[in-house]
């Protein structure tokens, strides 16, 4: 399987300040960020980011 890497698109992935993890769960590898407060964690899911 390929996945879409950002180190070899540049051109459509976009730097920010979080750093990021990748975590594979089996069918997918799921890219994450984490920020903030360990005590008062939030989560933000965004789904279908790279639906086709």
């Amino acid at each position: 399987m390929n996945y879409l890497e950002a180190g070899d698109h540049t051109d459509i992935f976009v730097p920010h300040a979080f750093a990021e993890q990748t975590v594979d769960l089996g069918e997918i590898r799921m890219n994450y960020a984490m920020t903030g407060d360990a005590s008062n964690p939030a989560l933000l899911l965004i789904p279908a980011q790279t639906e086709s």
